[in-house]
């Protein structure tokens, strides 16, 4: 296995482990015990990256879904928002 190949099969997994938890935080919430154990998977692969000085592939595919949860995610929270605040002016 060459160094890139390494470099790339860390970023996979780091991808993985990223669209992981945020599809979990899509189902279960960011404060459930479920997210916290994906969080903590996906930061043990990320602080290896960063000691090993690689970047994350914003390419990959898991990488392209994991955002467009995480925009989801967003969407969610900024419509609760809004209710309370509409509560809170009713």
């Amino acid at each position: 296995m060459t160094k890139r190949d390494m470099v790339a099969a860390i970023q996979l997994a780091e991808a993985k482990a990223w669209l992981s938890l945020k599809e979990t935080e899509l189902s279960f919430g960011k404060t459930d015990s479920y997210t916290n154990t994906k969080r903590n998977r996906w930061c043990e692969v990320n602080s290896l990256m960063e000691s090993l000085g690689i970047k994350s592939d914003n390419k990959l595919p898991e990488q392209v879904e994991a955002f467009e949860i995480l925009h989801k995610i967003l969407a969610q929270e900024r419509e609760a928002l809004t209710d309370i605040v509409e509560l809170e002016r009713a």
